[in-house]
């Protein structure tokens, strides 16, 4: 496989998130970076960097340090590599998993409508349902125990009166066991 690319498609289109982390553009996959030549010489960087100050002219030593300091810059593009992250995989499939077990929790009936969508916000968010079931969580969540899952439903669909809760429940279902099945590809 090339340097500088997702090791699970081939893509060069990186994304950066945060310090050492990257996401593929093309399949998604969360990846770092290691640096096989530049992490192993951190340490031996300032003293190349210093030593030239010690043995020659302060002018040459400039040029030296400044050559020495380009080199680390070349050999770190050049040989840095990319691998993926397994923890950050593990993580996504447990989040995923614990979120299809909230929902069949809802399909047994021991979870209400409301409590599964602010759990999933995600989800709320992706269905464009925050501005619209606002009122309804502020009303259920500030009452004394809440709605029981019965009066959740019948107010829910009192709201949302042309949605589909069970299609939109089995979408949903499909799209956990998706991510759930992309990231044990990364595997």
């Amino acid at each position: 496989m090339a340097k500088n690319c997702c090791p699970k498609c081939g893509s060069k289109n990186l994304i950066k998130n945060t310090q050492r982390t990257y996401d593929c553009g093309t399949c998604g996959a969360p990846l770092l970076h290691t640096w096989p030549y530049f992490e192993s010489s951190v340490f031996l960087v300032p003293v190349f960097l210093n030593l030239p100050n010690q043995f020659l002219p302060s002018y040459w030593a400039m040029g030296v340090s400044l050559l020495l300091g380009t080199l680390g810059v070349v050999l770190f593009f050049k040989y840095r590599d990319f691998h993926i992250d397994i923890g950050k995989v593990n993580i996504a499939i447990d989040v995923a998993k614990d979120e299809l077990s909230l929902i069949e929790k809802y399909k047994a009936g021991s979870l209400g409508v409301l409590d599964l969508f602010q759990r999933l916000d995600w989800a709320k968010k992706q269905l464009v349902w925050v501005t619209a079931l606002s009122p309804l969580f502020a009303e259920h969540f500030n009452r004394v125990g809440g709605f029981d899952v019965n009066e959740q439903l019948a107010r829910f669909q009192a709201l949302k009166t042309d949605v589909d809760l069970s299609l939109t429940i089995n979408q949903l279902v499909d799209m956990l066991q998706a991510r759930v099945q992309r990231y044990q590809s990364y595997r």
